[in-house]
């Protein structure tokens, strides 16, 4: 009995289309996303945060030195979306023989300190000679824009993953004559769609605050405009529920969707950045993340914590989740 029955439900899972994509083909493209973005970080063409030399001594010695340093670190120059690992400032007044070197930790990756250490000794050799004494070195530790955009990330990761999970369950109580009960009440599936929406969205707005709050207890800051931060969290947490729920309805049952929303959530998150930093990923991926929600909530989210009012990413979003409504509501209406 024990393999006639193993035999039935193999063919069952075979015959699955959504199982199979979900099961097979879905690993296979994940793991070549991540396979080609920590491939690219070994390449020429990363996009690996360097180090800006800030030249402010006024002297001959100083203007040698932040050459040599330059050359040292490839030009010292960067343009990178997260900005330079560190600044080497030569302050005013800078003399070889009594050396004194500022440095801002802007991404204090591990290993940092010892590095550029090392490359301030060598091309305070290179200018001077290895008779020279070694500068002395004063590190500063600046806000992290890494560690920020990491805490964006990972709520808006998890807020998908909540909601989803919310949705799903929606959906069990909907099969199990939820549904039927509030037709039977005139409530109709529009209004039920917006009443659902609101639901989720002030769900993901409560989570994204609580989640971006601890993150700026944790770092000693304060949002640099609370009004462009509320504007942010809510547009976001309305995208996110939009969306998932087009995604539910296109799924049509609670199995069905249990299966898809964890590889589309996962998806979204690794290609807008959400799970690795945009900054570090290939320019293809970057340029093709761009393109999605959860970027735009997550340049929306930095932009208010720096102080700005992120009206265009909000437009976007909002657009995004009024199409994501409209789809959804479009696909309740098409036949099973």
């Amino acid at each position: 009995m024990i393999l006639p029955l193993t035999s039935a439900l193999f063919r069952s899972w075979w015959h699955d289309r959504v199982a199979l994509v979900m099961g097979l083909v879905a690993p296979i493209v994940l793991f070549t996303v991540l396979a080609t973005f920590y491939g690219h970080l070994g390449t020429d063409g990363s996009s690996m945060p360097q180090i800006v030399v800030d030249d402010r001594s006024g002297t001959e010695d100083g203007a040698r030195f932040a050459s040599a340093l330059r050359q040292a670190c490839d030009g010292g120059e960067t343009s990178t979306g997260l900005g330079s690992m560190a600044t080497v400032t030569v302050p005013e007044g800078f003399d070889a023989r009594r050396p004194r070197i500022d440095i801002d930790l802007m991404l204090p990756l591990p290993g940092a300190r010892v590095a550029i250490g090392r490359l301030v000794e060598v091309a305070h050799a290179r200018a001077f000679g290895p008779a020279i004494d070694v500068p002395d070195l004063a590190f500063r530790s600046l806000p992290d824009p890494l560690e920020r955009s990491s805490a964006i990330g990972l709520a808006l990761l998890f807020v998908m993953f909540s909601l989803a999970s919310s949705i799903g369950r929606g959906l069990g109580d909907h099969e199990a004559g939820l549904g039927d009960r509030l037709a039977s009440l005139r409530v109709g599936r529009l209004r039920r769609m917006l009443a659902r929406t609101a639901a989720l969205s002030a769900m993901g707005f409560l989570q994204l605050a609580s989640t971006l709050a601890f993150a700026l207890v944790w770092q000693g800051t304060l949002p640099g405009s609370a009004v462009g931060l509320v504007l942010a969290m809510a547009t976001g947490a309305i995208a996110v529920a939009s969306t998932l729920q087009g995604l539910a309805a296109i799924c049509g049952t609670s199995a069905r969707f249990a299966a898809v929303a964890p590889v589309v959530v996962m998806s979204l998150g690794v290609a807008s950045g959400a799970m690795v930093p945009a900054v570090l990923m290939p320019e293809s991926f970057r340029s093709v993340g761009a393109w999605l929600f959860p970027a735009w909530a997550s340049d929306a989210l930095r932009l208010a914590l720096d102080g700005g009012i992120p009206l265009r990413d909000c437009l976007f979003l909002a657009a995004w989740a009024c199409a994501a409504l409209v789809l959804a509501a479009f696909a309740e209406r098409a036949p099973r």
